[in-house]
């Protein structure tokens, strides 16, 4: 237990009856752990979050409503798992309940996201799933039927879930396309390089092919004792001869011991 001036000891007169009354609460000189926090709560909306007293007790009340049957217990309740949960209401609403739907009917009914639920949870999600499969409710009506507010409009969530399919799709086909561009970029500059490689190998092999046949054609004319002056033109390698001028003096010609001819 906390006393009162503990609890409100900074407010003013007026603001005491304000905050008691959107906490719906008593005047008095003790107040519970819970009660004392409520107040702080209640405080906490009013001078942090800049909400009137009005707007703080509803707030509050929508909070009450739904958290007054799942802080509720039974003895010997029974506990549902997820899977037995959506078994029973698929079952109710004759229809199949996808997965995907489950975290927003939860949320939309004030029950959190768990492994089990309670049979008074389990009704509240039936009852949730039922106005949604059989009476065609939005996700904002059944969230006011249990005085939740998300603070979204009915169309909210299937525009974020549109939104979020068109990006999927955007990305696979933004994908797809940086694929086919990457592979037609390799294909271009693979062949350019193939050109270059294949005009270098061409013009090489041309030369060597040359040089093998004059080879050759020297090798030949050596086998089938050829005279010198066809085995000088067969060399591989050009030998230049110079010419004398024609008005030298030395223009007789040389016999074969180096003598010239008078």
């Amino acid at each position: 237990m906390r006393q009162r001036d503990e609890v409100l000891s900074s407010l003013s007169p007026e603001q005491i009856v304000s905050t008691l009354e959107a906490c719906s609460l008593e005047d008095k000189q003790e107040f519970t752990e819970d009660e004392a926090a409520r107040i702080e709560y209640c405080r906490s909306l009013v001078e942090q979050q800049s909400k009137s007293y009005k707007q703080a007790a509803a707030q509050m009340k929508r909070q009450d409503k739904s958290t007054q049957h799942i802080t509720e217990s039974e003895p010997e309740a029974e506990l549902l798992d997820i899977s037995e949960l959506l078994a029973r209401a698929s079952k109710q609403c004759k229809t199949r309940i996808p997965l995907a739907e489950v975290v927003q009917i939860l949320d939309n009914c004030g029950l959190p996201d768990k492994d089990e639920y309670t049979s008074l949870e389990s009704d509240r999600f039936l009852e949730a799933c039922k106005l949604i499969k059989q009476q065609n409710k939005s996700y904002e009506e059944v969230a006011t039927h249990f005085g939740i507010n998300n603070g979204l409009p009915d169309t909210s969530m299937q525009q974020v879930e549109n939104i979020v399919e068109t990006m999927a799709t955007n990305a696979d086909a933004l994908t797809d396309e940086l694929l086919q561009q990457s592979a037609e970029a390799k294909a271009l500059n693979d062949a350019q390089k193939y050109m270059v490689y294949y005009a270098k190998a061409a013009a090489e092999g041309q030369q060597v092919q040359e040089f093998w046949a004059r080879l050759r054609e020297h090798a030949q004319s050596r086998l089938t004792g050829k005279s010198p002056a066809r085995l000088i033109r067969a060399e591989p390698e050009a030998n230049f001869i110079l010419q004398s001028s024609p008005n030298s003096s030395d223009s007789s010609p040389t016999s074969e011991n180096g003598t010239t001819s008078e």
